[in-house]
């Protein structure tokens, strides 16, 4: 609500005109400004190409800093790839690759001096596209050109993998010491907690270690009829889902929730939210899985229609 407060009080303090004078006169922000209100209609009518052309003005403006212009960059990777068809036309792909790539070098180069691209430097944006789209088309070789074209975002990708791997491992540890307290015991929900003070206990007489333990009091309440029998002194455990917790490799910070997503095609995605209640976690889960199964980035289109 704080949010959509400041945006009314942006969009009403400065017309539309007077943000576009401005960006029309060189000023980087005031360009993604305008983008960002003629994307969504903000107190004017929506025209989504008029609005990439204020992105294109931000992310090229050579006297704009770096953040701004590699805000502007990822911004544009959306733009290409948000709400295509079931399949993607390669001129997209290739524009998304090449701003991406540009989202990261922009700031590595300003951060470090050098060719490396750490990750800190990466939008997530840019990491989402790398993950999702340019690993999947090189991954046999199938668009091996991207490969040119991405040489900054996949160093950052390659490194934010290997930081997850090292953060995997040591929760591996961490949680083989008591899976049942980093899963919830409600068979068939599959939301995980990075710490055991995010899910509920069962105050019940049953023992300490044999205790389930629960994302939620509906969990909690639907899995009685099964834990009933359970719950006293001396019993066995009465956790079904024995399977260990799927660990990811950085939440979204301390004290997050997250559901591991199964695809048909073999893959897992794993959601991770500091902010949302378990239900509308899944609820997004079950989103993802219908949405992936429908279409996704990973076909391209080939033909030579001119861009809009």
């Amino acid at each position: 609500m704080e949010t959509l407060e400041r945006i009314k009080t942006v969009t009403t303090s400065t017309s539309l005109e007077e943000v576009q004078r401005r960006a029309d006169a060189g000023d980087s922000q005031h360009a993604i400004d305008a983008a960002l209100r003629l994307k969504y209609g903000l107190k004017c009518t929506a025209d989504r190409v008029l609005s990439r052309s204020y992105l294109i003005k931000a992310a090229l403006n050579e006297n704009a800093n770096a953040q701004t212009r590699s805000m502007a960059h990822s911004m544009l990777i959306f733009w290409y790839t948000a709400g295509r068809e079931d399949t993607v036309r390669a001129r997209f792909v290739f524009a998304a690759a090449y701003h991406a790539n540009e989202a990261v070098r922009l700031v590595s180069e300003k951060a470090t001096g050098s060719d490396e691209a750490p990750v800190y430097c990466a939008s997530a944006n840019a990491l989402l596209f790398a993950m999702n789209t340019i690993e999947s088309l090189t991954k046999d070789m199938t668009v091996p050109e991207l490969l040119v074209h991405s040489k900054w975002v996949i160093q950052a990708s390659d490194e934010r993998k290997a930081y997850m791997h090292l953060e995997r491992l040591a929760a591996e540890k961490k949680m083989m010491k008591k899976p049942n307290r980093y899963r919830c015991a409600k068979f068939g929900c599959g939301i995980e907690a990075d710490t055991g003070k995010m899910s509920s206990r069962c105050s019940g007489k049953c023992d300490a270690d044999k205790k389930p333990y629960y994302c939620s009091k509906r969990c909690q309440k639907e899995d009685w009829k099964n834990h009933k029998l359970f719950c006293r002194q001396g019993a066995p455990c009465s956790v079904i889902d024995t399977a260990t917790a799927t660990v990811s490799g950085g939440g979204t910070s301390q004290g997050s929730i997250r559901v591991p997503v199964h695809h048909a095609d073999g893959t897992t995605s794993l959601l991770s939210t500091s902010t949302m209640d378990p239900e509308m976690l899944k609820e997004m889960g079950a989103a993802l899985k219908d949405a992936k199964a429908r279409a996704g980035l990973s076909t391209l289109r080939m033909d030579l229609h001119e861009v809009d």
